[in-house]
């Protein structure tokens, strides 16, 4: 009986000494911890993207004048920013792909790319870039 007693108090314990414990550096930032509450749209649209992709994405070959290509500008973007923004961002991407190609040129596995990621084209529509 003394030793769990003693055993629930040192848990206690050490959680309370670590609570007050948190040198500045140590803890991960938002874009390293895993996003794991996913909304029911996310599920909706990561499993359209999906298919796409397994489907008529393969079809087509990689046509896809941006990088990253569409489909993975897509999931990433609802996987920021969720359903309803990533749509949009999407939507605003598929639209404007042609005009952007003078703006942000890299070649990838030898073709020229334009690099647009969405956290450049939500850091624009802020006003921030």
């Amino acid at each position: 009986m003394k030793r769990s007693a003693a055993f629930i108090c040192l848990i206690f314990l050490s959680a309370a000494a670590h609570a007050w414990w948190n040198p500045p550096g140590w803890e991960p930032s938002a874009e390293e911890e895993p996003h794991f509450a996913v909304s029911p749209g996310e599920v909706i649209t990561d499993s359209l993207l999906n298919l796409y992709r397994s489907t008529q994405g393969s079809v087509g070959g990689s046509s896809c004048p941006s990088y990253p290509s569409c489909s993975a500008y897509s999931l990433r973007a609802i996987d920021l920013y969720g359903p309803l923004v990533g749509t949009v961002l999407t939507a605003a991407r598929l639209v404007s792909e042609g005009e952007e190609g003078n703006f942000a040129p890299v070649i990838h596995k030898g073709r020229p790319l334009v690099y647009s990621p969405p956290e450049w084209d939500m850091a624009y529509l802020k006003g921030e870039r």
